[in-house]
């Protein structure tokens, strides 16, 4: 059975990790700061246990001071939840915040707030002060590099600005996506193939937690006369060796940076990865709508495939 996506309680875990295991963190600091100049950032936590305020931080699952939620997930009327966020801090310090008595706050937020609260250009913008950390991105920029030499030259480019002539697959068979039965490896691998040889792309570059499923699709792949590649398969010398550095989780920071140029992108509709790729490149397409047809979701660069049964996503996956 599908896990519910109103409970999300096992994806939170007490263990923490700086900001920088994933994101850029001089270009978040420096973004916040040009855009808020009196708000005052702290690098860790642990600049504020001097203060007895702060020595237990508030835990905060903002879905919790929402009076309607949309799919019991998402909030429905965002416009009132600073109102109660606001009510909720007062209950929890009777004896008021001031820079001598500050106290922390722990969100666990996840895809709760929704997108069409706030105007497009904020949404299209606002996912900017985000940047994965330098090394990700560039051992991506080396995979592209390398991945473009196998493209013929009139293949390099397309009319869209910075994307490459290959398929991009999220290929989303592990043994956690199959004991919770999405769809396997049948189903995906015929799928993105129609799709590549549809757009006549014989590069594909694959992402997956699944070696075996990767080299059986490389064989499926070569028969329908396309090349797989992998960033371990296009990365060499010391990109190799920092490659094999990172931690599993930071690995999907090249391959979501990797797959965000490809011509062509497939997915599937259970998978939050494949959702945020969608949403990134859907603000280069001329279609409005983010949910389309059958499909989980379509529009000329991407197709996340699956009947539309996960709503939170095109509501909540800020690009």
């Amino acid at each position: 059975m599908a896990r519910s996506l109103t409970d999300l309680s096992d994806l939170h875990t007490l263990k923490l990790v700086g900001f920088d295991y994933l994101f850029d963190l001089p270009h978040f600091k420096s973004s916040l700061t040009d855009a808020c100049p009196q708000m005052k950032l702290y690098d860790s936590v642990d600049e504020l246990r001097e203060y007895p305020t702060a020595a237990e931080p508030i835990i905060l699952n903002p879905g919790e001071l929402a009076a309607d939620r949309l799919y019991g997930f998402v909030l429905a009327d965002p416009g009132k939840w600073r109102a109660s966020f606001d009510n909720f801090i007062k209950s929890k310090t009777p004896n008021g915040i001031s820079s001598t008595t500050p106290v922390i706050v722990q969100i666990q937020a996840l895809l709760q707030f929704p997108r069409s609260y706030d105007t497009p250009e904020f949404v299209h913008n606002f996912g900017r002060i985000f940047r994965f950390r330098e090394n990700a991105r560039t051992l991506a920029a080396s995979v592209l590099f390398d991945l473009s030499a196998k493209l013929q030259p009139h293949q390099r480019g397309t009319s869209v600005s910075g994307l490459y002539n290959f398929f991009g697959a999220h290929l989303r068979v592990a043994s956690d996506a199959a004991k919770m039965n999405w769809p396997g490896y049948d189903k995906q691998a015929g799928r993105y193939l129609e799709q590549a040889i549809k757009h006549n792309l014989s590069i594909i570059y694959v992402a997956t937690g699944s070696v075996s499923d990767m080299e059986q699709f490389r064989l499926d792949a070569a028969k329908n006369h396309c090349d797989v590649v992998t960033k371990a398969d296009l990365l060499s010398g010391d990109d190799l060796v920092a490659l094999n550095q990172l931690n599993w989780d930071q690995h999907a920071l090249v391959d979501l940076e990797v797959l965000l140029k490809s011509s062509q992108f497939g997915g599937i509709e259970q998978s939050s990865f494949a959702w945020k790729i969608a949403a990134r490149r859907h603000l280069l397409s001329k279609n409005v709508n983010f949910r389309s047809g059958t499909m989980g979701f379509e529009d000329e660069f991407s197709v996340v495939y699956g009947e539309p049964k996960w709503p939170v996503f095109p509501l909540a996956m800020w690009p």
